[in-house]
């Protein structure tokens, strides 16, 4: 177990743990295994978002949140072919609220668990295989069309889909989380997954890779005219749903880490016209 040295309630795990059934009526077995440089790769990529303001904004709202816990872990599933629908499986990066004690380094105090289980269930599992994001892997599951395309896709690196990953987490420790599907812009999917993708793409912005992501749906990239922050935000909506309604819903929900977005160079930075 590594602690991120700055933002010290991020923790990475780098066990692998399969629970079976104890047939005795005993508790359960287990097995675990340790992902070879798991928790090193991660800590780099961690001090690789950290050290950009986009990154530091993230990392400074999980800190104020230092009574919960960012836990990453990694992804355990391979992917393969479903047999039934011929599509890939298996293959993802996912932030779920999970129920844990507060990390230390010394024994668990039972009492103090018991008494801080509802807080507990608050904090935030993220679960993500950084060798999983390469060429051929992405091309493999026809997330983009041939490894060539990977460099230039937005969204797909493995910093970006961390980064991604944990502003789901945030959003589930600060109890925000907005899962309905945008009637203007079905293919974010979720509101969810349109915050997320706004702040990678302030973070791609600001490490000046070229092109933002379009979309939830592959690693696709948003139009040209929509490269320029204002016409971004500006776009037209439907109903209650536009570009702008999710940057103000962004605004209510989480005012410290919106107002420290601002302070990101980058070209591509919505959140500094708002």
């Amino acid at each position: 177990m590594l602690k991120f040295h700055d933002v010290p309630n991020v923790v990475i795990v780098g066990s692998l743990i399969t629970f079976r059934p104890n047939n005795t009526g005993g508790p359960p077995d287990y097995t675990e295994m340790e992902v070879d440089g798991y928790e090193t790769e991660v800590m780099f990529l961690l001090s690789r978002i950290r050290w950009t303001w986009t990154g530091w904004a993230l990392m400074m709202d999980i800190f104020r949140m230092s009574h919960k816990t960012v836990l990453i872990i990694p992804w355990s599933e391979l992917p393969y072919i479903d047999p039934t629908d011929g599509n890939w499986k298996g293959f993802n990066a996912t932030a779920n609220n999970v129920i844990l004690p507060k990390l230390t380094d010394g024994p668990v105090d039972m009492d103090k668990l018991k008494d801080g289980y509802d807080d507990a269930k608050h904090n935030a599992l993220v679960r993500f295989n950084p060798w999983m994001w390469n060429a051929d892997a992405v091309a493999g599951v026809g997330f983009i069309p041939k490894p060539a395309d990977f460099k230039g896709a937005p969204g797909v690196l493995k910093d970006e889909i961390l980064l991604h990953e944990m502003v789901h987490a945030l959003r589930r420790m600060r109890n925000t989380v907005d899962g309905h599907k945008p009637l203007d812009q079905p293919r974010y999917d979720t509101v969810e997954e349109f915050m997320a993708i706004v702040v990678s793409n302030v973070y791609r912005s600001e490490v000046n890779r070229p092109g933002l992501r379009a979309d939830h749906h592959g690693f696709t990239s948003l139009p040209a005219a929509q490269e320029d922050a204002a016409k971004f935000i500006d776009a037209p909506g439907k109903g209650a749903d536009s570009n702008k309604s999710r940057m103000l819903e962004f605004r209510r929900d989480n005012p410290d880490f919106f107002n420290d977005l601002k302070k990101s160079p980058a070209k591509f930075n919505p959140f500094k016209l708002m």
